[in-house]
């Protein structure tokens, strides 16, 4: 039996995002929330509007996509 992960949305993100830039849908794949991945996008919404997080459109292949990285260190993002 597997425990339940109980990290807060918020703290994952900015662990992931503390290894370096990515998309919202590889954030949320790495996470273990490709299956929902629009729950991702509003924490980074919400994250972007706290000022933790920044992002900008990029070329990412053939398409256009949001690439998002830390504004803030790690630490203050993980315990906000």
């Amino acid at each position: 039996m597997n425990a339940r992960d109980n990290t807060p949305l918020r703290a994952k993100i900015a662990a992931r995002l503390a290894a370096g830039e990515d998309t919202a849908a590889g954030i949320a794949s790495a996470i273990g929330k490709g299956d929902t991945p629009s729950i991702v996008v509003k924490e980074l919404n919400a994250m972007r509007t706290d000022g933790q997080v920044e992002c900008e459109q990029r070329e990412l292949g053939k398409k256009k996509g949001m690439v998002y990285w830390l504004a803030a260190q790690f630490a203050v993002v993980a315990d906000d």
